[in-house]
């Protein structure tokens, strides 16, 4: 899974496509790394008798706020791609209206002129 997901990820392909994928995956993929970071240093902490009542309660809590933070970034990414997505098709949209109402009197001027 591990080789598929480096491939999928890192493969070569047009620069603007890797670089995406790489910001895309920049925090979840620090995340992870400072989770084995603390985690190395949690289990160091095992071997000292005081606070072991606490330790458990903490790291589980330490795992939920990480999984939290990878989660809530994706639905951000989700939710701005929805937004900016949504912004595209209403600026467009006001766009072709635009231009249409243009051509629709740059066609009507010759008759506005003379009707007066």
């Amino acid at each position: 899974m591990q080789h598929t997901l480096w491939d999928s990820s890192f493969a070569p392909g047009p620069w603007w496509l890797v670089a995406a994928k790489f910001l895309f995956l920049l925090f979840p993929g620090s995340a992870r790394g400072r989770r084995r970071l603390v985690h190395a240093a949690l289990h160091l902490h095992v071997a000292v008798p005081l606070g072991r009542v606490q330790f458990i309660p903490t790291m589980m809590l330490t795992w939920w706020d990480a999984v939290r933070a990878v989660w809530l970034y994706w639905v951000g990414m989700f939710r701005f791609i929805g937004v900016a997505l949504g912004w595209a098709v209403t600026f467009s949209t006001f766009v072709a209206k635009l231009v249409l109402e243009v051509i629709r009197q740059i066609v009507l001027m010759p008759f506005t002129m003379t009707a007066g």
